[in-house]
């Protein structure tokens, strides 16, 4: 049996949000990072904004690139007819232990 278009959709929207969210944590954990710089002679405005990228932004950003990584895995698991049954289980489970990861975390990914 022929399968349609939206057999590739379904493997397109699962992996370019497992890659975004990579890409997401990636951007979020470079924020806090860049926020826990030493620099010398910094005004307090300065110093303010690099407090905030530590610890708004960069968590923010790392959050969402959390959701997109489990939400591409559950759809991965849930929408991709192609793939083995026991692919689609070693990804359900995955998606369970990366989203139990990020609720056992502290309340920021980085704090």
């Amino acid at each position: 049996m022929m399968r349609g278009p939206v057999a590739d959709l379904n493997k397109l929207i699962a992996v370019g949000g497992i890659v975004a969210g990579l890409f997401f944590l990636m951007i979020g954990a470079v924020l806090a990072d860049l926020g826990n710089a030493n620099v010398v002679n910094e005004t307090q405005e300065a110093q303010a904004q690099r407090e905030n990228m530590r610890d708004v932004y960069g968590p923010l950003v790392a959050h969402i690139g959390a959701f997109f990584f489990v939400a591409g895995l559950f759809f991965a698991a849930f929408f991709w007819d192609a793939g083995d049954a026991f692919v689609r289980l070693f990804l359900l489970i995955l998606g369970v232990v990366t989203l139990l990861l990020v609720l056992a975390s502290s309340p920021t990914l980085f704090g």
